[in-house]
């Protein structure tokens, strides 16, 4: 129930447009007023938020945000460490002092639901840096409303997806306090692979970027996160492998399997096993810390198989083409999970 559905209004440019909260009254409080918000009504929070974003906007990196990601979001015009001065200054002041945790769950997940990206950042800054993960609400009830926002279409572009994946998905999954938590929470997400929707299918994948490079002994990880992980990019692969952003996805993930303890060997293995399903530049990306002669290797792998007639690689790979290289690629300027709403350098 905390997530957001609803109609959308047309309310001016400085918002975008807004999705309203069905069945939901709650309070705040501005300088010390408390404040009813009803269904329906602009929420003074989510403005102050926004209003604190475009003053900040610079139109110069908008056009190169714009540029760069090729209309597949709209942008307001900040780096990501303006929007994180933001985020930082709007909650510190009078409005946002006596909020719950469960109230900034409710802002990050509306903001989430923004057109903005940088609304959407904001969303994922609170729910990073905001809410704690506690036992209080379980991870599987973080997941809901995230859950809810890739079905609502919420999350639409690789930079979002992949923001939320490295700042939110990755610690609920790292936090939890034992071994079997954090498999749990880690299984729940990796079953998105199942999902129809391209970014929920790549967020099972994303969010064990920087846990798979530790093995299955990290101190953030658990007992058969890897072979979790493999068997991810599998269905991912074999069921979604003509779509672009499953294969960088993919070979993201795999690369870094590549550095764990032993990891060569494995990686190698599996690229070898499932070359039929991966694209070129998956490939490339999987095998990109590999020595050059394997690497070379493994990729004309991949372009045998589509000498023989491996349509759904051809197609990930002319879309690699037709997109004009990295500012398409989603996995690249994404491996820092920053995307492209960095902005101009």
């Amino acid at each position: 129930g905390m997530f957001l559905s609803g109609a959308r209004h047309p309310w001016p440019s400085i918002h975008g447009p807004v999705t309203t909260i069905p069945s939901l009254c709650r309070m705040t409080c501005r300088a010390g007023v408390k404040t009813k918000i009803v269904a329906g009504q602009r929420d003074p929070l989510m403005e102050e938020v926004q209003e604190s974003l475009q003053r900040q906007a610079n139109h110069l990196t908008k056009e190169w945000q714009d540029r760069y990601l090729k209309g597949a979001i709209e942008f307001r015009g900040l780096k990501v460490p303006e929007v994180e001065a933001c985020v930082n200054g709007v909650l510190k002041s009078p409005l946002f002092q006596h909020l719950s945790e469960q109230e900034l769950r409710h802002l990050a997940h509306q903001l989430l639901s923004q057109s903005f990206a940088e609304d959407k950042l904001s969303g994922i800054m609170i729910l990073q840096k905001h809410v704690k993960i506690s036992s209080v609400v379980s991870w599987a009830e973080e997941l809901k409303p995230i859950v809810s926002s890739f079905e609502a279409g919420n999350i639409h572009d690789w930079s979002t997806c992949d923001m939320l994946c490295n700042r939110v998905l990755t610690p609920l999954i790292s936090q939890q306090p034992t071994p079997d938590a954090r498999a749990a929470c880690g299984q729940a997400v990796a079953a998105w692979c199942q999902s129809s929707n391209l970014w929920q299918a790549r967020a099972s994948m994303v969010p064990f970027v920087t846990l798979a490079r530790h093995g299955d002994l990290g101190p953030k990880c658990f007992p058969g996160m890897t072979q979790l992980i493999l068997d991810t990019c599998s269905h991912n692969l074999r069921s979604k492998g003509e779509q672009r952003f499953i294969q960088t996805g993919a070979g993201w993930v795999l690369r870094e399997v590549g550095k764990a303890a032993g990891g060569t060997a494995v990686l190698e293995a599996y690229c070898r096993s499932h070359a039929q399903y991966m694209s070129k530049e998956g490939m490339r990306y999987a095998t990109e810390k590999l020595p050059e002669a394997q690497r070379r290797s493994l990729v004309q792998l991949v372009a045998a198989g589509a000498a023989a007639g491996g349509r759904g690689r051809q197609v990930a790979d002319e879309g690699q083409r037709a997109g004009g290289g990295r500012a398409a690629r989603g996995g690249s300027a994404g491996r820092h999970g920053e995307g492209v709403v960095r902005g101009a350098s």
